[in-house]
């Protein structure tokens, strides 16, 4: 007996267990004890015919179908996942502008001129020709006005504005038939006759200084002279800049607000 059983664990462990370990491999395992009958697989002893053969277990047809479930619910499982994540790899973008936006808003400021707020209306300022006829502002709506006010004497930083005014709108390219440009002139002299030619296109009216101030904004210690003025083609003043500004970033903020401008 004990020859016959050290020869059944020799097999178990020279012949059994590798066959059984492949098995595990193709995904085939020993079934449980049941009711029904279970198929077998014998296995021949290589001692000769008068020795034990050897019987394995193997899977019932339910349980293979189970197995073939489990698999595939499995893969599923894995597939939606990388769905998933694919999905919210391609969402993060929005789902992030969406977080800045609403939940995070940008303190800083992008453009760099000063919106004027609450907007002012312009269209009210009375103007004059330099003949002294009166000038309404109708005609200028529909159009974007820069504008500048200095007196007709016009010095050094005068002509610097009336030069800056043109080199804008010219550089706006294809937009500039968009643009105005507006001198108002704060008292009763004539401007320069060389300057009506230097900037022919320019448009000169005489504006009250008081009318000016209670339209024109400020900063504390400020003049209107120092500051260069945007008023859109609804008439309203919206956005201010320094006369000696950068003049690059003035006209990225004015070639901004064109392309965003369905009017004007």
């Amino acid at each position: 007996m004990r020859s016959v059983d050290g020869q059944r664990k020799r097999l178990r462990r020279v012949f059994i267990r590798p066959i059984v370990l492949q098995m595990r491999r193709l995904g085939v395992e020993p079934a449980q004890s049941g009711g029904q009958a279970e198929p077998l697989i014998r296995v021949a002893s290589p001692l000769g015919a008068d020795r034990p053969t050897v019987r394995i277990r193997m899977m019932t047809a339910a349980q293979s179908s189970n197995a073939a479930v489990g698999t595939t619910d499995r893969r599923r499982r894995i597939q939606r996942l990388k769905l998933l994540a694919i999905l919210l790899v391609c969402a993060a973008p929005v789902i992030a502008s969406y977080l800045m936006y609403y939940v995070i808003p940008p303190s800083g400021r992008t453009n760099f001129g000063t919106l004027i707020e609450p907007q002012r209306a312009a269209t009210g300022l009375p103007l004059r020709t330099l003949e002294g006829a009166e000038q309404p502002f109708k005609p200028l709506l529909g159009q974007w006005v820069i504008v500048h006010a200095d007196s007709a004497l016009c010095a050094r930083a005068c002509v610097d504005k009336l030069y800056a005014l043109r080199q804008h709108r010219t550089m706006t390219g294809k937009d500039r038939d968009r643009i105005e440009r507006l001198w108002l002139i704060t008292d009763a002299a004539q401007p320069a006759q060389v300057l009506s030619t230097d900037y022919a296109g320019t448009l000169m009216y005489r504006a009250d200084p008081a009318a000016l101030a209670a339209l024109l904004p400020v900063e504390p210690g400020r003049r209107i002279e120092d500051y260069l003025y945007l008023i859109d083609p609804m008439g309203n003043l919206m956005m201010r800049f320094p006369a000696d500004g950068e003049p690059a970033r003035i006209r990225k903020d004015i070639s901004r607000l064109l392309r965003a401008s369905r009017v004007g």
